[in-house]
Order: C-alpha cells, then sequence, then structure tokens
C-alpha cells in the first residue's frame, strides 16, 4: 500500500502524513487482534484509491521541481560512472598502468545509452509504484536492455565530442549542487 501511495502523484509531505497513518491504523488492527482484510476489504487498491481521491494532486511546480531534481542527480550519477569506469581517465590508467588521458570522448554509444538509462529509470519506479497490485512482465526490461546493449555497441565509437576530465568532474559537480538545491526548495514548500 505504501510503495502505491509513493507513485500516487501527491506530494512528499502528504504521502508521509498517509504512511503514518497507515502505520497506525495496521498496527491498530494488530493489537485489536482484528484481520486487516475484513477491516479494509480484501481490495487494497480500491482502498488506497479512496484515500488518494481526497487528497490533492502535486502542483505543476512541485511535478517540475521533481523532475528536474532527478534528472540532474540522474545526470550526475552516470557522468560520476562515465568518469570512473572510462578507459581514458585518470582512475582506469592507475589500475592498468598505463599513461594518464585527461581528455574525455563522449560517443554517440554513449549518449544514447544515457537518455535509455534515465528514461528508463523513470519507467521502472512509475511501473513499481503505480501497478504494484498487478503482475509485472520482464519482456520490456529484456527489450531494453538488448536495444541499448546493440545501439551503444553500433554507436559506441562514433565520438561527437571530447571533454577535458576536469570540465566532466565540474559538471558533476555543478549539477549535484543543483540537485542539492532543487530539494531544498521543494521540502522549504512545506515548511
Amino acid at each position: 500500500m505504501i510503495c502505491y501511495i509513493r507513485g500516487a502523484g501527491i506530494s512528499d509531505y502528504k504521502q508521509e502524513l498517509v504512511r503514518r497513518d497507515l502505520i497506525e491504523m495496521v498496527l491498530s488492527i494488530q493489537e485489536r487482534g482484528e484481520n486487516i482484510n475484513n477491516v479494509i476489504g480484501g481490495d487494497f487498491k480500491e482502498f488506497c484509491d479512496n484515500v488518494i481521491a481526497n487528497l490533492q494532486p502535486r502542483t505543476i511546480k512541485e511535478k517540475v521541481l521533481i523532475t528536474s531534481n532527478v534528472f540532474c542527480i540522474g545526470l550526475s550519477t552516470f557522468f560520476t560512472l562515465r568518469i570512473i569506469f572510462s578507459k581514458d581517465t585518470y582512475a582506469h590508467g592507475l589500475f592498468a598502468k598505463e599513461t594518464v588521458n585527461y581528455s574525455l570522448p563522449i560517443t554517440l554509444g554513449t549518449i544514447i545509452f544515457t537518455i535509455i538509462m534515465l528514461i528508463f529509470s523513470g519507467i521502472i519506479v512509475e511501473v513499481i509504484t503505480k501497478k504494484p497490485y498487478k503482475k509485472q512482465e520482464g519482456s520490456i526490461v529484456v527489450a531494453t536492455i538488448i536495444a541499448t546493449f546493440i545501439l551503444t555497441a553500433k554507436f559506441g565509437k562514433t565520438v561527437i565530442f571530447t571533454v577535458n576530465i576536469f570540465t566532466a568532474i565540474g559538471v558533476v559537480i555543478v549539477l549535484f549542487i543543483i540537485h542539492k538545491f532543487l530539494s531544498k526548495v521543494y521540502f522549504d514548500l512545506y515548511k
């Protein structure tokens, strides 16, 4: 039920209030020795939908803040991994005992992979939180992974541009700072 409420499109503050109320309700039912199915009814999804229907959905401002925040932290994470695991960076040079190259090639494959993974990550979260009561299909996961590997292999060598490693680290830091700022702005909405 809590997972379903997380994907309901209501503010995080209201989600926490509902979560707390649900936990208190379930504990109260348990203390009385009653069966939760008898109190709530057999359909947890319908119960949650009734609770959600009484709450105000996220505003456009909240949606923009959340989406921008997730985008910044997602890109920051992908860029960090790209820097660490690239064969052209300092980290690789340390382990391979090769000459260090301070440039990081950005290939078409990297761009395609990053875009697909950001979209795919969002879809996975959406599926997990919006449809926890339905059996999930694994075929979309497999198809996305296969498509990602095929596209990355096909376009992985085509260098679009090259950036200095310190510029890439700077971009990661800026994205992380934007993420922290957006988080603060979002949570300040509920003070």
